[in-house]
């Protein structure tokens, strides 16, 4: 999905990955991110981005035989953190960038530089990500 508001990738992770105008770089073999700004601008002008991303997700002891799935499994759900950068296209260079809880607190800040139109975020630790365009 690649509006001026959303930008959404989720699939086949093979390096550089599309998203919206931007690019996530990653060795994971699969991955969905998706990039929401908050402040209801579009991704070129926003100033404040929610980040989700998702490596491969499994219920723990869910069962395949070939294609035909055996068992749902339960939970504890096992993920992958999807590692690697994204680089959003934006009218701004700098950024601040934080790993947030399940509920949106901020846990730990991430490592921003700027980058060619834009700004990149390094991700990895977690699923959400806030991100504040300076």
């Amino acid at each position: 999905v690649a509006t001026d508001r959303i930008a959404i990738y989720a699939g086949k992770a093979n390096g550089l990955c599309p998203v919206g105008q931007g690019t996530l770089q990653t060795e994971n073999p699969w991955a969905g991110v998706a990039l929401f700004p908050l402040d209801g601008e579009t991704i070129r002008k926003s100033r404040h981005f929610l980040v989700y991303a998702m490596g491969r997700c499994t219920n723990t002891d869910r069962q395949w035989d070939g294609d035909k799935l055996i068992t749902y499994g339960e939970a504890p759900i096992i993920y992958e953190n999807v590692m690697g950068k994204l680089t959003v296209k934006s009218d701004f260079s700098g950024a601040e960038g934080w790993l947030l809880d399940s509920v949106g607190n901020r846990v730990n800040q991430i490592p921003t530089e700027s980058a060619e139109n834009g700004f990149a975020v390094t991700l990895g630790g977690g699923h959400m990500y806030e991100i504040i365009v300076k």
